[in-house]
């Protein structure tokens, strides 16, 4: 929904655009030339309906597009870059999970999920790696 007003602002930008820089060329021209020459006018039902046409891709393409959750949970056990590595390659591995990040500064993952993922099932790939979700 946010693209489709997005998109739809640019093009009201766009064609507002369009319409002072048509304006400031017909001012540079002298008045003798201005009472001959008439600015072309832009169809304007044309454009309605492409940004008719726009707004519906957009809507369908954001109803693909999976929600992404970002959950942060707290791991003890990592020591350095190899364990992180580890961790990540780990919850990774799990399919919901599309990224994950771990630190053992932090001692924590961020995990990013298109669905729900049960703690459960993350502290077993976890604590299967060799480390323990807090």
């Amino acid at each position: 929904m946010k693209r489709t007003i997005s998109l739809l602002l640019c093009l009201a930008t766009l064609l507002s655009l369009c319409a002072c820089s048509s304006g400031l060329v017909a001012e540079e021209t002298t008045s003798e030339e201005k009472t001959e020459e008439k600015p072309e006018e832009l169809p304007e039902t044309e454009e309605i309906s492409e940004t008719a046409e726009v707004s519906e891709e957009i809507s369908e393409t954001e109803e693909q597009v999976p929600e992404i959750i970002e959950k942060t949970f707290k791991i003890s056990g990592m020591m350095c870059g190899h364990c992180e590595a580890h961790v990540k390659e780990t919850l990774e591995a799990i399919p919901e999970i599309t990224e994950a990040t771990a630190s053992c500064l932090h001692d924590n993952a961020v995990v990013k999920m298109t669905s729900e993922v049960p703690k459960e099932t993350i502290r077993e790939a976890i604590e299967k790696a060799g480390y323990h979700l807090e």
